[in-house]
């Protein structure tokens, strides 16, 4: 079989198609695990923040701490872990059916010790 030049178009569309089929697919899977939206985040925001205040006012160790302080470096946990969750997560979560995973509570804490002040 003889080469022939329209082979090399043929190759590129086919290329072309192979790559906007795995960007299809990137975004579906994207989409699939977005991050928090709506009446799920308001309410993992919102029961996160006032758990975390209860444990945290609480605490002997934070007894000279402002409210505010507190409820500041709360709400920053809260922010920190829903950009880390998607809705199905957060469901799974509140039913009681998953625990956070303790990395991921330790990495949120170590971020908001420093950057509280920003909520």
């Amino acid at each position: 079989m003889q080469y022939h030049p329209s082979w090399d178009i043929l190759n590129k569309m086919r290329t072309t198609f192979n790559l906007i089929s795995i960007f299809v697919v990137c975004l579906v899977t994207v989409s699939a695990n977005a991050q928090l939206s709506g009446k799920i985040k308001e309410n993992f925001l919102d029961s996160f923040t006032q758990s975390c205040y209860n444990t945290q006012r609480s605490a002997s160790i934070n007894k000279s701490a402002t409210d505010k302080s507190l409820y500041q470096y709360c709400k920053c946990n809260a922010h920190y872990l829903a950009n880390l969750m998607n809705n199905k997560l957060a469901k799974s979560i509140e039913d009681g059916e998953q625990q956070f995973n303790a990395s991921l509570l330790q990495m949120a804490s170590n971020y908001c010790m420093n950057n509280y002040s920003k909520y």
